[in-house]
């Protein structure tokens, strides 16, 4: 297991730093890191922003449990997120963060996407979310590790 001095890396966005940890543990010729790689004490504060789920329940259920999930995840969670259709409800379960899964499971690649949402109350939230495969050294995907960080924006300020 390599040993990331996380806290050197000096960029601002939670989801490149994810992706530059993941290609520091993916070192030697291996495809991607291994769940075993991740350390929570070399992310730092950054571990209450990322999840781990394993590929079977991304697989075999429907609505996928996740093996880890950070505290400022389930608090975004807790606000009721939604799109301006009133149909992206932002949760363990989102329907539109599956197929960021699903996608990961293809290409067996990281994926990264941004976006907005709106709060029941109206606040608008930009995201954006790393999703980052990992294995064994032989290349058999066995989870998608990754971040997620958001802003809230009050309407009525100008």
């Amino acid at each position: 297991m390599v040993k990331v001095n996380y806290s050197a890396f000096e960029e601002r966005r939670l989801t490149q730093r994810l992706h530059r940890y993941w290609t520091e543990k993916s070192v030697g010729g291996i495809a991607f890191p291994s769940e075993n790689d991740i350390d929570p004490d070399e992310l730092s504060k950054d571990w209450e922003n990322c999840f781990l789920v394993q590929v079977r329940d991304i697989v075999n259920v429907q609505d996928y449990n996740y093996t880890f999930l950070g505290s400022k995840i389930m608090e975004a969670y807790r606000g009721h997120l939604q799109d301006e259709h009133n149909e992206f409800m932002v949760g363990p379960n989102a329907h539109n963060v599956s197929k960021s899964f699903g996608r990961v499971l293809v290409t067996r690649a990281p994926v990264m996407e941004e976006g907005e949402l709106v709060t029941l109350p109206g606040n608008l939230v930009k995201y954006r979310h790393r999703m980052l495969p990992l294995g064994t050294p032989e290349g058999v995907l066995e989870a998608v590790f990754g971040g997620l960080s958001f802003k809230y924006f009050d309407p009525d300020a100008e």
